[in-house]
């Protein structure tokens, strides 16, 4: 008996001054050198949405653990330093907004104190 791919939903959140379309590239990018095409085509990686500092992803419940990796990688996208994270992961895009829209959001001295951790960590 043939096992269905399991799909996930991921809310990654982007730390800097950059455009959510250039972060998706740049972790389509970081996931194609960690894992090459073949992996980047095993995760079935598809943007759903794009949120104001937010990126919603769907993927295979196999490959998580990639994405959070290849997020991890993203240092700067095209010029910009920035820093990607993943907030939350769940099963459908309904659980998701709504635990986006009970989570307490990031305070704006984290976004502040960002530059230095994109600097210390180069």
């Amino acid at each position: 008996m043939v096992k269905l791919e399991r799909t996930r939903y991921l809310s990654i959140c982007i730390h800097g001054d950059v455009d959510p379309h250039k972060a998706w590239r740049e972790l389509r990018e970081a996931l194609r050198r960690l894992l090459g095409e073949f992996g980047l085509s095993q995760a079935g990686l598809l943007l759903i949405e794009v949120l104001p500092g937010k990126l919603i992803l769907k993927c295979s419940h196999k490959s998580v653990w990639m994405v959070r990796a290849a997020a991890a990688a993203v240092k700067e996208a095209e010029g910009s330093s920035c820093l990607l994270h993943v907030e939350r992961v769940s099963g459908t895009l309904k659980k998701l907004r709504k635990a986006l829209k009970e989570s307490k959001p990031f305070s704006r001295g984290d976004e502040e104190a960002m530059p230095q951790a994109v600097e210390s960590n180069q």
